[in-house]
């Protein structure tokens, strides 16, 4: 009876979940790509117009807004997302690493194979 009772209530529980993340279903707000587009535009002939100086401020400026940006993010607990995000980065940075170091591998294996074809060539032009 009492398992019978906890499985009623768990059903329950995930149904009013369920329909609670169901009513959460509000329209996406229009995008103006026309405006978008402009300002676009705008930025790239900002972008062109900037001097050297300029351009290294501009950078400062964007890295400090970064650090600072990640340094509440640190402070605030992860979101889902971000999680996932992360895991994602991490994931393909340590797939590309065993790419590396078997192309380094087999470039070294290929330099190897070619210094030893290289002394095989000197002693059959030597002994000829």
């Amino acid at each position: 009876m009492s398992k019978l009772l906890v499985a009623l209530i768990a059903s329950a529980f995930a149904v009013v979940s369920v329909s609670a993340l169901a009513d959460d279903k509000t329209p996406a707000q229009p995008v103006d790509q026309a405006k978008s587009k402009e300002d676009t535009h705008a930025a790239k002939a900002n972008a062109k117009a900037m001097t050297r100086e300029e351009e290294v401020a501009a950078k400062k400026a964007k890295r400090a807004a970064e650090r600072e940006e990640a340094f509440s993010r640190a402070q605030r607990p992860w979101t889902v997302e971000e999680a996932h995000r992360v895991d994602r980065e991490l994931s393909t940075i340590r797939k590309a690493e065993p790419d590396a170091a078997k192309a380094a591998r087999w470039a070294a294996k290929r330099k190897a194979a070619a210094k030893r074809q290289a002394e095989i060539d000197a002693k059959k032009g030597s002994g000829q």
